[in-house]
């Protein structure tokens, strides 16, 4: 984590410029949508994509499965661009998704995954920057 730039202040403090997926799992909200872009499709973020994105985040979606989404864009498979270490994350994630099997390796390994409790949790998570943002806007 040596290679990290401040890009903006937030809720929880300074942001961070991820250059890994580890680090970029780490970015919180707005952070984590706008260097998603900048890291999979090597662009900042158009204003749509930043709010369907953040929205989604904001909305309990795992982070991984919104890298997902960007990563099989139309426009990230042109780009080519290829983050190290997503493609593997990407396949435990639909491993972790089975009947059964899923269950069990999200036990083993404590993933996060989709029950109504899991999903709130990621909601309630996100709360300071919905507030965050209701109030720059009243400001």
């Amino acid at each position: 984590m040596n290679d990290v730039q401040t890009i903006h202040a937030t809720p929880a403090g300074p942001a961070v410029r991820p250059t890994d997926l580890r680090d970029l799992l780490e970015a919180q909200d707005r952070d984590f949508v706008e260097a998603a872009y900048r890291l999979l499709l090597g662009r900042d973020a158009d204003p749509g994509g930043l709010q369907f994105y953040l929205s989604r985040l904001r909305g309990g979606a795992r982070k991984l499965q919104i890298l997902q989404e960007m990563s099989t864009s139309d426009e990230a498979l042109a780009s080519r661009i290829e983050l190290k270490g997503l493609r593997s994350a990407l396949r435990w994630q639909r491993l972790k998704s089975m009947p059964l099997l899923g269950d069990l390796l999200r036990f083993c390994f404590e993933s996060e995954g989709d029950s109504p409790a899991e999903v709130r949790s990621r909601i309630l998570e996100h709360q300071p920057y919905v507030l965050n943002d209701a109030l720059t806007k009243i400001n």
